[in-house]
């Protein structure tokens, strides 16, 4: 049987050799059989479950969830891995919508604050009516970037990739566009974008076209279209290449 030595196995999986020593220390792996010259010693079974490991963490998986995945992964039963990944994979992708929402909602705070900055400066000590202490007024919406400015067409006016709606209501939009959005049956890829499909209920229609209306009014650089089509309902979303990152954390990507 051939083994590997851990610079071998680094190179073969594309991490440092401190993270295979890592995943010793915390005890997602045990500690490896060592040969007679005292190196350690990865069979191939050692580099497979490695690999594993190595992918897993590209999610950003904690140590307490990559343990228990390799626990699934020994057993050598592909569903019961595939079972608890989709559960930890679903946990995650809510977890990073939250923190999505955070972001734009600080994004929209600093904005309001900056621009109360850019007055001129009071004279004398800091008061109740300074800028440096005082609420943001209640005037317009923040407009907040989410993704590259695109560069104007020569001639054509296009939306800005960036989102108005006030930071206060931001984890309540995405809370509804995400309870809709897990009742979709199934998503595929379109140009520009992703087609999501729901049972053909008048009440998911309406909730759809509900709340891409209200996202046009924040979020302009987004398309969406909304198709009856016998017993489905089709929602597609549509943005420029700068903005999917924006349509894959809201929408997901076609399975």
């Amino acid at each position: 049987m051939s083994t590997y030595r851990i610079a071998e196995v680094a190179d073969m999986i594309g991490v440092p050799a401190t993270t295979l020593r890592y995943y010793e220390d915390a005890g997602v792996v045990a500690r490896p059989a060592r040969g007679d010259n005292g190196y350690r010693a990865y069979s191939e079974r050692d580099v497979d479950r490695l690999r594993f490991i190595a992918r897993a963490r590209q999610l950003h998986l904690g140590v307490d969830e990559l343990r228990e995945l390799v626990v699934l992964w020994e057993t050598d039963d592909c569903s019961s891995v595939q079972h608890r990944m989709a559960e930890v994979v679903a946990s995650r992708s809510t977890e990073a919508q939250r923190r999505i929402a955070d972001l734009i909602a600080l994004a929209g705070q600093l904005q309001s604050v900056a621009a109360r900055l850019e007055g001129t400066p009071a004279a004398g000590p800091c008061g109740d009516d300074c800028p440096c202490l005082s609420e943001a007024p209640a005037s317009a919406p923040t407009l907040v970037a989410l993704g590259h400015a695109r560069p104007l067409d020569e001639g054509a006016v296009t939306a800005p990739i960036a989102c108005s709606l006030e930071p206060d209501a931001v984890h309540g939009r995405i809370d509804d566009w995400r309870r809709i959005v897990a009742r979709a049956t199934s998503r595929a890829a379109i140009d520009g974008g992703v087609a999501l499909q729901f049972a053909a209920d008048p009440e998911t229609a309406g909730e759809l076209a509900r709340l891409a209306a209200a996202e046009q009014q924040c979020c302009t650089f987004l398309d969406f279209r909304i198709h009856l089509a016998g017993p489905a309902t089709l929602l597609e979303v549509r943005a420029p290449a700068d903005a999917r990152d924006v349509v894959t954390a809201m929408f997901g990507t076609a399975a």
